[in-house]
This record gives C-alpha cells, sequence and structure tokens, in this order.
C-alpha cells in the first residue's frame, strides 16, 4: 500500500464512530467526497476526525456550530456530500 492508500484506510477506519448517526453521516462522506481530497486535505481530515463524538454530532446535526474555522470547514465539506431532500 501507498502512504496515500494507508493514510485513506486509516481515516475510513476513523470514520466508524459508532453512533448510528456519525456513522450515517461519515458514511456518505466516505462514498461521495474522500477521493476528491488531495494529500494536504487527507491529513487535515484526519486531523478533524479527532474531535470528540458529542461535538460532531451537535455539529452536523445542526444544534451548535464549531467554535473555530478548522471544524466549520471541514463540518461544510462533510455535509456536502450528504444526499439532499427533494
Amino acid at each position: 500500500m501507498s502512504k496515500n492508500q494507508d493514510l485513506i484506510a486509516k481515516i475510513r477506519w476513523d470514520c466508524r464512530r459508532g453512533m448510528l448517526e456519525l456513522d450515517y453521516v461519515f458514511d456518505y462522506f466516505i462514498k461521495d467526497g474522500l477521493n476528491k481530497l488531495n494529500d494536504n486535505e487527507l491529513v487535515e481530515f484526519q486531523k478533524f476526525l479527532d474531535n470528540q463524538d458529542p461535538d460532531l454530532f451537535a455539529w452536523f446535526l445542526g444544534f451548535q456550530k464549531p467554535d473555530d474555522e478548522f471544524s466549520a470547514k471541514w463540518v461544510a465539506i462533510v455535509l456536502e456530500s450528504q444526499p439532499k431532500n427533494k
């Protein structure tokens, strides 16, 4: 495996949170958005995954907004990959 493939495999594993709602959100991102990220973005996203599940839950479901620009950027990117209700 290349370094990039190793990182993608680690990110896929780290997206398995054990909370159904988060697993659902991350599943769509893995399928739609993960392969669109460049190497720097993959590293950034890996860092974003260090956030705690309750924070991620609140951000993705719109109960709260992240306090920092870094997390807000990644919340927006992940949410863009979600299916749109018609």
